[in-house]
């Protein structure tokens, strides 16, 4: 049988491994993005989700959202290139990959392109970018044209894309790791940032 003492020693043992654990992973959270070169990782609080990020590059802003059913790693073969030129963010959306998965709402607004896009702006804005140019890629184009509606005064210039490849292979941690040649994709977003 276990004593009160005893119960209460595990108790604080497993509440100092798990803030140990909670420790170690915020510092992960600033490390190289391993599918990124030069890039950093981020976890950004917004008003309704915490998003999971990658940021790199100088230049003017651009933000990046993936479709259903990727995660940021979508552009993991051409954010890199882009930053050549852009300083260029890519986040997951809430419920996709590592970003926080809130609860729904009784009429789902916690998932709606609005409720989306002001993370994206509230995300962008913790970054220091107080305008700047947006891509999406089906989900996020849509969440795109939502923050082009309502944050007209925050967008450069704003594209939807809907023709990228979507085959790929599922990774741990619900991402998915598409088979693209980006190529074609590049050379269209580079002329499309450049214009």
């Amino acid at each position: 049988m276990i004593t009160r003492r005893q119960l209460l020693q595990f108790s604080a043992a497993t509440a100092a491994a798990a803030a140990v654990k909670q420790a170690t992973r915020a510092e992960a959270q600033t490390a190289d993005a391993p599918l990124f070169p030069g890039f950093k990782t981020a976890k950004i609080k917004t008003s309704g989700a915490t998003l999971n990020l990658v940021s790199g590059g100088k230049g003017s802003p651009v933000l990046l959202m993936h479709g259903y059913p990727q995660t940021h790693v979508l552009w993991h073969k051409i954010a890199p290139k882009l930053a050549e030129k852009f300083a260029v963010v890519a986040a997951d959306l809430r419920g996709y990959g590592d970003s926080s998965k809130p609860e729904g709402g009784e009429k789902h607004e916690n998932y709606s392109k609005r409720a989306m896009a002001l993370d994206m702006v509230e995300a962008m804005h913790q970054l220091g970018f107080e305008k700047f140019a947006v891509v999406g890629h089906d989900r996020g184009g849509r969440v795109a044209h939502r923050l082009a509606l309502d944050h007209a005064n925050v967008i450069a210039t704003w594209q939807a894309r809907a023709a990228m490849k979507v085959t790929g292979k599922a990774l741990p941690g619900r991402h998915f790791l598409p088979e693209e040649a980006p190529e074609q994709t590049l050379a269209a977003l580079q002329a499309f940032l450049n214009a």
